[in-house]
């Protein structure tokens, strides 16, 4: 589809696609360092033909000048509700019973649904957090009227750190409802942790030595980093293993293709790490990583879980991704949510993060809230294991 060019928002007007490469000129325009943000990265995963999922990209002009860009993805409500899961059998439930004639449509996400954070939009210092909302409530029209239309009933952005709240939230609040997620465990590197060895050091005797065991145990087990041709080679078996952890979730809206990681690392190269585990030749386990601005995110990890029960492979990987967060020497390891427990074991800690819906009829957004009160943060259990706080 082509782009299309939309009204003035005060001084400022936009412009949106549904390809990158018809925008990519403009958007290239704004510095940044979000990996997740960046031509080569949404080229991939535009790439990749995930399975009901729509991209749109806008670049926001003030005047001629292109001043910022946001990034949407947009999934039909129906799908969402069709995956198993706990909490999508609850709201699946209170949607039947009495509002499933106001949740049929689109939702559209400011964000992305494979990365953590807030990675739906960068603007320059100087352009006022509304434009965001008043552009994308300009948008969400405008794509009721394209060919093949987008009819959004629900508009979210998603994830905002707790700790570091940025003026776009109180914009947000005027008309979304804020609800929070299960946290991301966050471990905060320290500067003299120039090595593993170091890292180890600075821990409690108990956890030093379930470290030093979890290698031990899995010493027969081969650690090597993946290429693209090589990643393209072992595709069916990273499939097998990825669907093993997604279909054991709790909540999941989207599942990456068979070719994802082959196209991501071809097309991001060392920001990029895909980590395979074999005994004898055999894949058994995997994971990526994408470093992006000063943090490695750990995005997906694949295992057999069969194996899992007779060694520590999955606490294996968990150290693997701090040995490599070293080596990048990045500022911070975002673990994700779930497995609060054994991550904290590590040294990451909880930070909680805000989401903010938008339903685009009044009666729609009264009946959020107690849909919202279902999807609410699990309890989690923490441990400490350094000798004293960093």
């Amino acid at each position: 589809m082509s782009s299309k060019t939309l009204i003035d928002v005060h001084q400022y007007n936009l412009k949106f696609s549904f390809s990158i490469s018809e925008i990519a000129k403009d958007w290239s325009c704004l510095e940044h360092d979000n990996t997740y943000l960046s031509i080569d990265y949404l080229t991939a995963l535009e790439q990749s033909d995930i399975d009901h999922l729509r991209y749109v990209y806008v670049v926001i002009y003030r005047f001629d000048r292109p001043v910022g860009v946001m990034y949407f993805q947009s999934i039909d409500i129906s799908k969402i509700l069709q995956h198993k899961g706990a909490v999508q059998k609850q709201i699946k439930t209170l949607l039947a019973k009495t509002m499933a004639k106001r949740f049929s449509g689109q939702l559209l996400l400011c964000g992305n649904f494979f990365a953590t954070g807030v990675n739906g939009f960068v603007i320059e210092d100087d352009v006022p957090p509304h434009v965001i909302s008043d552009i994308t409530r300009k948008l969400r029209k405008e794509l009721r009227n394209v060919s093949e239309p987008i009819d959004s009933c629900l508009t979210l952005f998603k994830e905002f750190w707790k700790e570091n709240k940025i003026d776009l939230q109180s914009v947000l609040l005027h008309h979304h409802n804020r609800f929070e997620i299960d946290v991301n465990m966050i471990l905060t590197l320290s500067s003299h942790w120039t090595s593993f060895e170091k890292y180890l050091f600075g821990m409690k005797t108990k956890y030093r030595r379930r470290a030093k065991k979890t290698y031990e145990e899995t010493l027969h087990v081969q650690q090597k980093k993946l290429n693209a041709k090589e990643i393209k080679s072992y595709s069916k078996t990273i499939h097998q293993l990825y669907l093993s952890v997604v279909n054991s979730a709790e909540f999941n809206v989207v599942t990456l293709s068979d070719n994802s990681f082959y196209l991501l690392k071809q097309s991001l190269g060392d920001k990029f790490t895909f980590t395979g585990y074999f005994i004898d030749h055999n894949m058994v386990a995997f994971s990526t990583a994408c470093k992006t601005e000063n943090y490695l995110d750990a995005n997906y990890v694949g295992i057999n879980y069969d194996l899992n029960q007779r060694i520590p492979l999955y606490q294996r990987v968990l150290y693997d991704y701090v040995s490599l967060a070293i080596h990048k020497r990045v500022e911070e390891l975002r673990l994700g949510r779930t497995a609060e427990l054994i991550k904290s074991s590590l040294g990451a800690e909880p930070k909680t993060m805000y989401l903010y819906l938008e339903h685009n009829h009044r009666l729609g957004q009264v009946l959020l809230k107690p849909l919202l009160r279902i999807i609410e943060p699990n309890p989690i259990e923490l441990r400490n294991p350094f000798k004293k706080k960093l």
